[in-house]
């Protein structure tokens, strides 16, 4: 591969998360257009994490055409695609600290509860609705769909932020939309994977709730969507 000829990248910007302003999507699709029309064939595209579920959202949720897709677009590759949400994500907006880094800066407190990548990467709220995700220290039971309402009851994020999470929380509120394209799924589903906490009291950190994924994202939504899209006639391979 050569670079800017057969190879392009299209880098985001975390703060936004999947909430990106509508320059990168313009840019995006041009970008595509460009690499289609020097090789004169379709583009394959390859996104991790975060990156992926924005690839998705970017081909399935009306920034591009079926007419368009069937054009320019080859095939997406998704590596872990964060569908499902992080536990770790989730413990960032709780604990107001980047995860794996032990820094008690206010500044950074600050940051972590304004940055975009981490609300947009919560648990799904319709995977796991029925699923435990935070155990209150008084012993009641939190599914996905309330830890929002949990984080605001206590004072994690102050209005400034919430509406810069807002933005993002609702991409936890869905499902990603079947593809009209061709999709390899590649994930792990096999490693103990941090997804809720379980709190002795409300200023607690945590002791964490354990489900499948690859360490750092849930697998649930991936599963789902092998399943589902291969029943739909969609070319997948997972």
């Amino acid at each position: 591969y050569e670079v800017h000829k057969n190879l392009f990248s299209a880098p985001y910007d975390w703060r936004f998360g999947l909430e990106q302003p509508k320059e990168y999507f313009d840019s995006l699709k041009k970008l595509i257009e460009n690499a289609h029309d020097i090789n004169n064939q379709p583009v394959a595209i390859l996104a991790h994490g975060t990156g992926a579920t924005l690839a998705h959202n970017f081909l399935t949720e009306g920034y591009t055409t079926s007419e368009w897709r069937k054009k320019y677009i080859d095939s997406a590759t998704y590596i872990s695609p964060s569908w499902s949400g992080s536990g770790q994500a989730f413990f960032a907006t709780w604990r107001l600290r980047f995860p794996f880094i032990h820094i008690r800066f206010n500044t950074l407190r600050k940051f972590v509860a304004s940055l975009g990548a981490f609300h947009a990467s919560m648990p799904n709220t319709v995977a796991y609705k029925d699923t435990t995700l935070l155990v209150g220290p008084d012993g009641k039971n939190y599914t996905a769909d309330q830890l929002v309402d949990v984080i605001r009851e206590h004072g994690k994020l102050d209005q400034t932020q919430l509406k810069i999470a807002e933005k993002n929380f609702k991409y936890t509120r869905s499902l990603p939309k079947k593809p009209d394209f061709h999709v390899n799924i590649i994930y792990n589903s096999g490693v103990k994977t941090p997804m809720g906490l379980k709190l002795k009291s409300w200023d607690d950190v945590g002791s964490p709730i354990y489900m499948k994924g690859d360490s750092l994202v849930g697998s649930k939504v991936i599963r789902m969507a092998c399943e589902s899209w291969g029943k739909e006639g969609v070319r997948l391979r997972c």
